[in-house]
């Protein structure tokens, strides 16, 4: 449950949310609206940052998606969505005799290009 992931991603912003909404109950003054403030700052600033984290993830899995469209490509002479049944099983042919059978997620990353 308490993984460094989930640990980072959920249960830290939301203890400073509480601890920003437990400073502003106990101490209504300047310094408990300030502690707010700040706690609440803090929070949203690492939900944004876990956020942007995340969209460069996904950005990754597109760029890697476009790479083996354009392996496709090269291959076949047609885009994998405009490819023909026959295509597409001689295809998922060839990846299983490069892979040894191995599904996408067991065979190791490829280098990344610059």
């Amino acid at each position: 449950m308490f993984t460094p992931v989930r640990l980072v991603r959920f249960w830290f912003p939301l203890i400073l949310i509480v601890v920003g909404f437990a400073m502003l109950i106990i101490s209504p003054d300047i310094v408990g609206i300030e502690g707010f403030a700040l706690m609440i700052g803090g929070g949203l600033g690492v939900i944004v940052s876990n956020r942007i984290h995340r969209m460069g993830l996904a950005g990754e899995r597109d760029r890697d998606a476009e790479f083996d469209a354009r392996a496709f490509f090269d291959r076949y002479g047609v885009w994998p969505d405009e490819a023909t049944p026959d295509q597409l099983e001689a295809a998922a042919r060839d990846r299983s005799v490069h892979t040894g059978g191995a599904s996408p997620s067991q065979t190791p990353r490829r280098a990344r290009r610059p």
